[in-house]
């Protein structure tokens, strides 16, 4: 972790209002599209993140999501990391969910952050019984640093990749928490 080299970034450094088709930040394929989501100001920072980013993301807690593309990554035997600041608004709306989702083409593999009818951050597979699991780190309170990591099994089965979830470890390396949540049989 402490070693990882960024596949992707974006600190939202935009003007604030509309998302758009903003395109900054590293390691993209395409520019942002889609959602009523927005650029707000002031940024987010959390205890040993260093400085916050000028700017962050909000949605409008409509269910209507803003999507980016990255090359696919993870093979057989590698782990690729997923983090970023999660900052909740006091007045969380519990059917509501803001996070961070990954897809293959248009089927979504794995949600992070905040899950629909939930109040705590987690994860959730997509697939046949959707497991999920929460952490108790609560979606309305301070700013937290998720931190994601996603091993791939061997072979092209569908569900042998397992994901863990680590809520605010100390940044730059190896988790110094204990798990949150460790789900199994993900889909590649």
């Amino acid at each position: 972790f402490a070693a990882a080299t960024a596949i992707a970034y974006d600190a939202f450094d935009y003007a604030p209002g509309a998302l758009g088709t903003a395109s900054g930040g590293s390691g993209w394929t395409t520019s942002w599209a889609g959602g009523s989501t927005n650029v707000t100001s002031p940024g987010l920072a959390a205890s040993g993140v260093g400085s916050a980013s000028t700017n962050k993301l909000t949605t409008n807690n409509d269910n209507t999501g803003a999507f980016r593309s990255l090359a696919s990554q993870g093979t057989d035997g590698t782990t690729v990391w997923l983090s970023y600041l999660f900052g909740g608004a006091s007045t969380t709306v519990a059917s509501g969910y803001a996070g961070v989702s990954l897809f293959a083409g248009g089927t979504e593999n794995l949600f992070t952050g905040k899950r629909t009818n939930q109040t705590v951050l987690g994860v959730q597979r997509s697939g046949t019984g959707g497991a999920a699991g929460d952490s108790t780190a609560a979606a309305a309170d301070a700013t937290h640093l998720l931190v994601y990591r996603i091993d791939f099994g061997a072979g092209t089965t569908a569900g042998n990749e397992k994901v863990t979830m680590y809520v605010d470890p100390t940044p730059g390396a190896a988790p110094d928490v204990s798990p949150s949540v460790t789900l199994a049989d993900v889909n590649n």
